[in-house]
Order: structure tokens, then C-alpha cells, then sequence
């Protein structure tokens, strides 16, 4: 637990020992914890724990948002694979109202981003 939460303040207090070590839950939570590393503990990445064959992906926000502004620019040339994939949408994002396709956008981004890191065509 403390991969996950030792950097998350809300869930920090949760981590006291006498949370943790109380005679009243030490038991149960010590069976639980056993179970857990028997069955393989996933990865923790970015306070989320990752599902089997998922790859952790930090976004870079500040590019997503000027590789929008530039998207629809007439001499847009992607500089990256994530961009390149991340094109390939964009006939659909471009019939949107503008929040609709910043939602829309940053989704397809995200969608980009780990399918680069995993080193896949987009769908």
C-alpha cells in the first residue's frame, strides 16, 4: 500500500500504524496482504495500480494542447509518433464544438500516447 499511497495526502493518514497494526484489524489485513503478494502484486504507476500487459503513460499536456492548436493548421507534419496516430482522428474531432473536441481530443491523446508506448497502430 504504501507504493500507492505514501505520495497521496488524502489517503497518507490511512498508512498509521495503528491503522495498519490495530489488534482489532492486524489479522484480517495480514491475510489480506499475503493473499495479495501471492497472487502478484500489479505495479503501481502514477498513484493507479496497472492491469496485467498495461503500460503506464505520462501525458504530456503542454504538447496534446499545441499539437491540437496545430492540427488543424493546413501545413500540420507531426514531429512524433504520438502526434502521427493521434492525427488520424482528426476528421472526426473537426465536426465537434469546441469543448466537445477538447474532451474528444484528449482522449484520442491518451489513446496515442500508450498505444506509442506499446508500440501499436492505432485502431
Amino acid at each position: 500500500m504504501t507504493a500507492k499511497w505514501a505520495n497521496d495526502s488524502t489517503m497518507r493518514d490511512y498508512l498509521r500504524p495503528s491503522t495498519v497494526f490495530g489488534i482489532e484489524k492486524f489479522g484480517e489485513y495480514y491475510e489480506l496482504s499475503r493473499k495479495w503478494v501471492s497472487d502478484g502484486r500489479p505495479a503501481c504507476a502514477g498513484g493507479r495500480w496497472l492491469k496485467p500487459g498495461e503500460v503506464y503513460v505520462e501525458i504530456d499536456t503542454a504538447e496534446r494542447d499545441e499539437t491540437y492548436r496545430r492540427l488543424f493548421s493546413s501545413n500540420f507534419k507531426p514531429e512524433n509518433r504520438i502526434q502521427e496516430l493521434a492525427a488520424r482522428h482528426k476528421t472526426r474531432i473537426g465536426l465537434l464544438n469546441v469543448s466537445a473536441a477538447m474532451a474528444a481530443w484528449r482522449s484520442v491523446w491518451k489513446q496515442a500516447a500508450e498505444q506509442a508506448a506499446k508500440g501499436q497502430e492505432a485502431a
